[in-house]
């Protein structure tokens, strides 16, 4: 459909960048979005997956927007906007930015790539989260803590029905691993809320790519 586009326009060159950051970005492909500020004419929300981060303003109204956000979750720093290369310091956490008239600005963070013999990525549908909750798989390997709760791997929420892991074994051959999911409340009195149901065991081959599609079973 794109074949006739003129590449020296700029929607060509926008579109362009922003498709070459979600190629190269975890936040992008595979990270939830998380609204920072919502009002009649600016929204600003963050993308995130693991260290992985994607930060967007945008601007639809008439008049620049003074931009005052604390405790955003973005690596502190200099960053340099992928549309304009302009900067964006933050700084413990805090940012303030000039947003000008119907304008849209993106800054990136992406962590470095991780070597592996085997990735799997999996997806679980289901879980019976609250906003606050933490969701974890733990089992019988290294990588999921030998079933230690307090060493279980973290899942990142998508969204209210979705949570997704980038999960990386470091391994000389192929084997087999058993494990569970299991939903870690903010409150501290309340104990873990593991699935009731027998263990789920995948066979991992050496030096391959996976992916798990799971539901939450009671």
């Amino acid at each position: 459909m794109m074949e006739n586009w003129e590449t020296n326009t700029s929607a060509f060159q926008i579109i362009r960048k922003l498709s070459d950051e979600r190629a190269a970005n975890r936040a992008l492909q595979w990270g939830g979005q998380w609204p920072l500020l919502v009002e009649s004419d600016q929204y600003v929300y963050l993308r995130r997956f693991q260290k992985s981060r994607c930060l967007t303003m945008l601007n639809r109204g008439e008049n620049p927007a003074q931009i005052h956000l604390e405790n955003v979750d973005f690596p502190n720093g200099s960053f340099q906007c992928l549309l304009t290369q302009e900067i964006l310091e933050v700084k413990e956490g805090t940012l303030q930015f000039e947003l000008p008239a119907r304008s849209a600005r993106v800054w990136s963070f992406k962590e470095e790539s991780r070597n592996s013999e085997s990735v799997v990525h999996v997806q679980i549908n289901g879980a019976p989260t609250q906003p606050g909750d933490r969701l974890i798989m733990i089992g019988d390997c290294e990588e999921l803590g030998h079933w230690d709760i307090s060493k279980g791997y973290p899942l990142e929420c998508v969204n209210s029905n979705t949570w997704f892991a980038e999960l990386f074994f470091h391994q000389t051959e192929s084997f087999s691993t058993a494990y569970k999911y299991a939903v870690l409340s903010p409150n501290e009195q309340q104990g873990p809320h593991r699935e009731l149901r027998i263990v789920r065991r995948r066979s991992i081959p050496q030096k391959s790519f996976s992916k798990w599609r799971d539901v939450w079973e009671e």
